[in-house]
């Protein structure tokens, strides 16, 4: 089983991690958020992209911002290069997840502040 190395995520307040990542920038991102996570867990994240927008924070996250016809791999490169903050919903199917995996890479090179979302399952 894979893990994500817990040294890179935080516990900060999001509004608190909004403003600094935001102060540390020259240049307005284009999203305030990206969400990662299992396809398994895309209602969370459906969940959590809508209460985000609710309150103004733009958010991207696949598939719903994945231009048709567009590399995903690509499309989501760029989209973390773009995103103030990156979210990872955490679970036991995300921490399994390849992709994931690579997205939280892309992530910490690209020294994004890290907030996982932890969600239990029940089965």
């Amino acid at each position: 089983m894979n893990s994500i190395d817990q040294q890179y995520m935080t516990s900060e307040p999001l509004e608190d991690i909004m403003k600094s990542a935001k102060n540390d920038k020259i240049q307005k991102p284009k999203y305030d958020v990206f969400i990662s996570h299992s396809h398994k867990n895309k209602n969370v994240a459906d969940a959590i992209c809508a209460n985000f927008e609710q309150n103004q924070i733009k958010c991207w996250y696949a598939p719903r911002d994945i231009m048709p016809g567009k590399s995903w791999p690509a499309a989501i490169k760029t989209a973390i290069k773009e995103s103030s903050v990156f979210i990872l919903v955490f679970s036991e199917d995300s921490n399994e997840s390849k992709q994931v995996m690579s997205e939280v890479s892309l992530a910490f090179n690209s020294e994004k502040t890290i907030i996982p979302f932890k969600i239990s399952e029940y089965r």
